[in-house]
Order: C-alpha cells, then sequence, then structure tokens
C-alpha cells in the first residue's frame, strides 16, 4: 500500500508539474504575444513618426520651390520693367556727338536692344573677325558682335550701355585700360 500510495503522489506531483510546465509556458507565450504587440505598436509609431517627418520636408520643400518660382517671376518682371525703362531713356537721351568723335545712330537694328555700343572694329570678312574675336578673347576680353542689316558687316563691340554718358566713359579710358585700340559708338535708339 505504501508503494501504491507513493506512486498514486509520484504522479499526482507529475500531473501538478505538467499543470505548471503548461501554465508556465501559457504565460511564457502570452509575455511574447504581449511584447510582439508592444514591438508593432513601437514599430508602428515609429513609422508613423517618419511618414509625418517625411511630409514635412515635403512641405518645406514644396514651399521653399515656391518661394523660388515666385522670386524668379518677381526677378523676370523686374528685369523686364528695368529694360523697358532704360529703353525709355535711351529712347529719349538726345546725343550731340563731340567734334572729333565717332558716333553712328540708327533707329533700330534687328536683335539688338536699344542702348550705346562700344564698336571696336567692323569687318566684311568671316576670316578676320573671328581671328580679332579670338585675340580679344585671349586678353580676358569678352566680346560681342551684331551683323548689321544694312551692309552685311560683322560689328564688334566690347560693351552694351544704357547712356551715351556711360559709353564716353568706357570709351575714354579705354574699357578701363583693357583695350588699347580705337572705338566708336554707335547707338540704337529703338522705336
Amino acid at each position: 500500500m505504501k508503494v501504491e500510495q507513493a506512486l498514486a503522489e509520484a504522479t499526482e506531483k507529475e500531473a501538478l508539474q505538467e499543470k505548471e510546465d503548461i501554465a508556465q509556458k501559457s504565460k511564457a507565450a502570452e509575455l511574447a504575444k504581449i511584447k510582439e504587440a508592444e514591438k508593432a505598436r513601437k514599430l508602428e509609431a515609429i513609422n508613423k513618426a517618419k511618414q509625418e517627418e517625411a511630409l514635412a520636408e515635403a512641405r518645406k520643400i514644396k514651399e521653399a520651390k515656391e518661394k523660388a518660382e515666385a522670386a524668379a517671376a518677381a526677378a523676370v518682371i523686374s528685369a523686364q520693367e528695368r529694360v523697358t525703362h532704360e529703353t525709355k531713356l535711351v529712347q529719349q537721351e538726345v546725343v550731340t556727338p563731340r567734334k572729333g568723335e565717332k558716333y553712328e545712330e540708327v533707329k533700330a537694328e534687328a536683335g539688338l536692344e536699344p542702348g550705346y555700343y562700344l564698336i571696336a572694329n567692323v569687318f566684311g570678312t568671316k576670316k578676320y573677325f573671328e581671328a580679332f574675336v579670338a585675340d580679344l578673347e585671349r586678353k580676358g576680353l569678352q566680346p560681342d558682335s551684331f551683323i548689321r542689316s544694312k551692309n552685311k558687316f560683322h560689328y564688334v563691340y566690347l560693351n552694351r550701355f544704357d547712356t551715351m554718358g556711360q559709353a564716353r566713359k568706357a570709351r575714354d579710358s579705354n574699357f578701363d585700360g583693357k583695350f588699347s585700340g580705337k572705338t566708336w559708338i554707335f547707338r540704337v535708339v529703338g522705336k
């Protein structure tokens, strides 16, 4: 009987131990579920924060782009207003050539905006025109040119000015000491 009782007690102990093991495993599984849910919640919160941060950054970029576009539009309008103002000044200025001053004036010339062009040279052939421009560029100048519709000659100019005073100052100073050749002023009055 003692053996049977000991066997029964051992079996009961094993059953209790098994129940405890099952309870612990159940508790561990429940803790794992809770940890997994907490991890998922944290991950979702992080993703949401990143999403909100990305949206805020996108808004900042959009606002910066809109400001830049508005500034560019304002700059274009300002430049257009400046050109219009300068054109009116050029058109209104009355010029009396000085004694010995080489000066030519036209109402309009295709492709040229109104102003005073400091002419460095005029060429009838492309070969000499290109050589002259290349020489000026080697000297660090940035000449520009146009082909006159009247005679098809290449006119090389050092700069365009808004007033006769500015053009004369550049001519008299040998283009701030950068050009030693003779220059003259070609004026496009405008319409």
